[in-house]
């Protein structure tokens, strides 16, 4: 009897080292996953803030288009390089910000596949959490 209480000690402690560490485990997943749900939402705002400066970028074209009449002095060659210098300055841009609204997509869904499977491991360690407690309890 006293060998089987020994037995039943020691797996007990054995049981409660497991769901130490269990818990420990699933605590640093719970961790790791509001990491990821913050970078998650500052890529959101950062990819907010890119389409609005895509809206005021769109905006300045059509203002630069509308306000671009040539005066009675410029000649047609001249106005045809500024058009275009304008025109190659602003995709220049568009092109940038499109470059970083693709990355910070990109960013985006890999945080996303990231805190999927954060949230999946937190639920297997806390499963096994609960197991290692019901044996406990048992």
């Amino acid at each position: 009897l006293q060998k089987r209480s020994q037995r039943l000690e020691a797996s007990a402690r054995k049981l409660a080292e497991k769901t130490a560490k269990e818990e420990e485990a699933a605590a640093a997943l719970s961790r790791e996953a509001q990491r990821l749900q913050d970078e998650h939402l500052a890529a959101m705002g950062r990819l907010r803030e890119l389409a609005e400066e895509r809206r005021v970028l769109w905006e300045r074209i059509a203002a630069l288009a509308i306000c671009s009449q040539p005066s009675r002095s410029s000649s047609l060659d001249r106005l045809a390089e500024a058009v275009g210098e304008d025109w190659a300055s602003v995709w220049k841009v568009v092109e940038t910000r499109e470059r970083e609204w693709q990355a910070l997509e990109a960013q985006r869904d890999e945080l996303a596949r990231e805190f999927a499977s954060a949230q999946q491991a937190r639920r297997h360690a806390a499963e096994a959490a609960d197991r290692a407690e019901r044996q406990l309890a048992a």
